[in-house]
Protein backbone atom coordinates (compact mmCIF):
# COMPACT_ATOMS: atom_id res chain seq x y z
CA UNK A 1 0.00 0.00 0.00
CA UNK A 2 1.01 3.46 -1.23
CA UNK A 3 2.58 5.79 1.97
CA UNK A 4 0.17 8.78 2.20
CA UNK A 5 0.63 11.89 3.75
CA UNK A 6 -2.01 14.48 5.12
CA UNK A 7 -1.91 18.02 5.83
CA UNK A 8 -4.44 19.44 7.80
CA UNK A 9 -5.27 22.94 9.58
CA UNK A 10 -8.37 24.33 11.08
CA UNK A 11 -8.58 28.13 12.33
CA UNK A 12 -11.89 29.66 13.06
CA UNK A 13 -14.09 28.96 9.67
CA UNK A 14 -10.79 28.59 8.17
CA UNK A 15 -9.74 25.25 7.04
CA UNK A 16 -7.12 23.24 4.74
CA UNK A 17 -6.50 19.79 4.15
CA UNK A 18 -4.08 18.27 1.75
CA UNK A 19 -3.61 14.67 1.16
CA UNK A 20 -1.47 12.33 -1.29
CA UNK A 21 1.99 10.94 -1.49
CA UNK A 22 4.74 12.79 0.43
CA UNK A 23 6.37 13.87 -2.56
CA UNK A 24 2.97 15.38 -4.02
CA UNK A 25 2.33 16.79 -0.94
CA UNK A 26 5.17 18.66 -0.50
CA UNK A 27 5.40 20.20 -4.22
CA UNK A 28 1.60 21.00 -3.79
CA UNK A 29 2.86 22.41 -0.44
CA UNK A 30 5.73 24.58 -1.63
CA UNK A 31 2.88 26.02 -4.09
CA UNK A 32 0.20 27.12 -1.41
CA UNK A 33 2.00 27.80 1.78
CA UNK A 34 2.09 31.26 1.64
CA UNK A 35 -1.89 32.00 1.04
CA UNK A 36 -2.68 29.13 3.13
CA UNK A 37 -0.67 30.70 6.38
CA UNK A 38 -1.63 33.93 5.35
CA UNK A 39 -5.76 32.73 5.47
CA UNK A 40 -4.76 30.87 9.32
CA UNK A 41 -3.25 34.67 10.34
CA UNK A 42 -6.10 36.54 9.18
CA UNK A 43 -8.42 33.84 10.98
CA UNK A 44 -10.01 34.12 14.36
CA UNK A 45 -8.36 32.48 16.93
CA UNK A 46 -8.81 28.72 17.68
CA UNK A 47 -6.75 25.63 17.66
CA UNK A 48 -5.08 24.20 14.26
CA UNK A 49 -5.99 20.37 14.14
CA UNK A 50 -3.38 17.70 14.08
CA UNK A 51 -1.12 16.75 10.72
CA UNK A 52 1.07 14.45 8.75
CA UNK A 53 3.74 14.70 6.89
CA UNK A 54 6.29 17.25 6.46
CA UNK A 55 4.86 20.15 5.66
CA UNK A 56 7.02 23.51 6.03
CA UNK A 57 3.93 25.14 8.24
CA UNK A 58 4.56 23.45 11.20
CA UNK A 59 6.83 24.68 13.50
CA UNK A 60 9.92 23.65 15.88
CA UNK A 61 9.70 24.77 19.02
CA UNK A 62 11.91 22.28 20.50
CA UNK A 63 14.66 22.21 23.18
CA UNK A 64 17.67 24.72 21.93
CA UNK A 65 20.66 23.17 20.64
CA UNK A 66 23.84 24.39 22.61
CA UNK A 67 26.15 26.45 20.79
CA UNK A 68 29.03 28.83 21.73
CA UNK A 69 27.60 31.62 18.98
CA UNK A 70 24.53 31.80 21.19
CA UNK A 71 23.47 35.04 22.74
CA UNK A 72 20.27 35.81 25.05
CA UNK A 73 19.62 31.85 24.82
CA UNK A 74 16.20 31.04 26.06
CA UNK A 75 14.73 27.40 27.48
CA UNK A 76 12.98 27.15 24.08
CA UNK A 77 9.46 24.96 23.51
CA UNK A 78 10.70 21.56 24.50
CA UNK A 79 7.52 19.68 25.16
CA UNK A 80 5.52 21.76 22.62
CA UNK A 81 3.70 20.53 19.65
CA UNK A 82 4.10 21.90 16.54
CA UNK A 83 0.16 23.02 16.50
CA UNK A 84 0.86 24.77 20.10
CA UNK A 85 3.55 26.40 19.02
CA UNK A 86 1.84 27.76 15.48
CA UNK A 87 -1.76 28.76 17.49
CA UNK A 88 0.65 30.79 20.71
CA UNK A 89 2.52 33.07 17.27
CA UNK A 90 -0.71 33.69 15.65
CA UNK A 91 -2.42 34.53 18.70
CA UNK A 92 0.42 36.39 20.71
CA UNK A 93 0.18 40.42 20.53
CA UNK A 94 2.77 42.40 18.64
CA UNK A 95 2.69 45.36 20.86
CA UNK A 96 6.42 44.68 22.02
CA UNK A 97 7.67 44.10 18.44
CA UNK A 98 10.31 46.50 17.23
CA UNK A 99 10.01 49.36 14.81
CA UNK A 100 11.83 48.32 11.54
CA UNK A 101 11.35 51.29 9.97
CA UNK A 102 9.44 51.54 5.92
CA UNK A 103 10.21 48.66 4.11
CA UNK A 104 12.78 46.47 5.71
CA UNK A 105 14.81 44.15 4.73
CA UNK A 106 13.77 40.50 4.86
CA UNK A 107 16.53 39.85 6.86
CA UNK A 108 16.09 42.13 9.34
CA UNK A 109 11.97 41.41 9.50
CA UNK A 110 13.57 37.33 9.58
CA UNK A 111 15.75 38.57 12.69
CA UNK A 112 13.21 40.45 14.32
CA UNK A 113 10.86 37.88 14.31
CA UNK A 114 13.12 35.36 15.57
CA UNK A 115 14.04 37.26 18.51
CA UNK A 116 10.55 38.59 19.69
CA UNK A 117 9.70 34.93 19.51
CA UNK A 118 12.64 34.02 21.58
CA UNK A 119 12.47 36.66 24.13
CA UNK A 120 8.73 37.46 24.33
CA UNK A 121 7.53 33.75 24.09
CA UNK A 122 10.11 31.40 24.48
CA UNK A 123 10.31 30.15 21.65
CA UNK A 124 13.93 29.69 20.24
CA UNK A 125 13.25 28.19 16.40
CA UNK A 126 10.91 29.12 13.98
CA UNK A 127 10.47 27.81 10.58
CA UNK A 128 10.32 30.43 7.46
CA UNK A 129 6.58 30.04 7.17
CA UNK A 130 5.98 30.85 10.74
CA UNK A 131 8.71 33.88 10.24
CA UNK A 132 6.19 34.97 7.15
CA UNK A 133 3.49 34.63 9.43
CA UNK A 134 4.36 36.95 12.16
CA UNK A 135 5.65 39.62 9.44
CA UNK A 136 2.38 39.15 7.12
CA UNK A 137 0.53 40.33 10.66
CA UNK A 138 2.58 42.86 11.02
CA UNK A 139 1.49 43.83 7.24
CA UNK A 140 5.06 43.39 5.58
CA UNK A 141 4.79 41.78 2.46
CA UNK A 142 8.11 39.98 1.72
CA UNK A 143 7.57 36.26 0.53
CA UNK A 144 8.50 32.68 2.14
CA UNK A 145 11.17 32.36 0.27
CA UNK A 146 13.14 36.17 1.13
CA UNK A 147 13.34 34.83 4.69
CA UNK A 148 14.92 31.57 3.47
CA UNK A 149 16.94 33.29 1.10
CA UNK A 150 18.11 35.63 3.24
CA UNK A 151 19.01 33.16 6.38
CA UNK A 152 20.67 30.89 4.31
CA UNK A 153 23.47 33.53 3.35
CA UNK A 154 23.90 34.57 7.22
CA UNK A 155 24.50 31.15 7.97
CA UNK A 156 26.81 31.95 11.19
CA UNK A 157 24.20 34.49 12.29
CA UNK A 158 21.38 32.28 11.87
CA UNK A 159 21.73 28.52 12.96
CA UNK A 160 19.99 26.25 10.91
CA UNK A 161 18.43 22.69 11.76
CA UNK A 162 18.46 19.79 9.56
CA UNK A 163 14.86 18.28 10.76
CA UNK A 164 12.15 18.66 8.85
CA UNK A 165 10.39 20.57 8.61
CA UNK A 166 13.68 22.91 8.91
CA UNK A 167 13.78 25.44 11.90
CA UNK A 168 16.38 28.54 12.04
CA UNK A 169 17.50 30.03 15.58
CA UNK A 170 19.27 33.73 15.97
CA UNK A 171 22.81 33.51 17.01
CA UNK A 172 25.17 36.12 18.39
CA UNK A 173 26.07 37.67 15.10
CA UNK A 174 22.47 38.36 14.16
CA UNK A 175 21.54 39.70 17.52
CA UNK A 176 24.39 42.44 17.18
CA UNK A 177 23.43 42.66 13.44
CA UNK A 178 19.83 43.15 14.47
CA UNK A 179 20.81 45.49 17.62
CA UNK A 180 22.70 47.86 15.15
CA UNK A 181 19.76 47.99 12.71
CA UNK A 182 17.60 49.25 15.22
CA UNK A 183 19.43 51.86 16.27
CA UNK A 184 20.22 53.08 13.06
CA UNK A 185 16.27 52.76 12.66
CA UNK A 186 15.64 54.55 15.70
CA UNK A 187 18.36 57.74 14.89
CA UNK A 188 16.44 58.55 11.79
CA UNK A 189 18.21 56.35 9.31
CA UNK A 190 16.70 54.33 6.11
CA UNK A 191 16.61 50.94 6.34
CA UNK A 192 19.04 50.62 3.90
CA UNK A 193 21.65 53.21 5.93
CA UNK A 194 20.48 50.80 8.51
CA UNK A 195 21.41 47.54 6.87
CA UNK A 196 24.87 49.14 5.98
CA UNK A 197 25.64 49.94 9.96
CA UNK A 198 24.23 46.05 10.47
CA UNK A 199 26.29 44.44 7.99
CA UNK A 200 29.37 45.67 9.59
CA UNK A 201 28.18 44.49 12.83
CA UNK A 202 27.55 41.35 12.04
CA UNK A 203 31.05 40.86 10.53
CA UNK A 204 32.94 41.93 13.43
CA UNK A 205 30.49 39.02 15.52
CA UNK A 206 31.69 36.74 12.92
CA UNK A 207 35.50 37.68 13.66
Amino acid sequence: MAEESNIRFKRGDVEFELSGSPSDVARAWEALEEAVVAAFAEAPSAMPSGRGGGAESSNGGTTPKKSSARKRSSSGGGGRTPSETQKRLLDAKLDSFPDLGKNPPALYVGYAVLRWARDELQISELTVTDVYAVAHKLGIPHVVAAYRNAFTRHARAVHKTSKRPQTFELMNPGDDALDTYLARVAAGESPSQAEAQAEEAEAKAKE
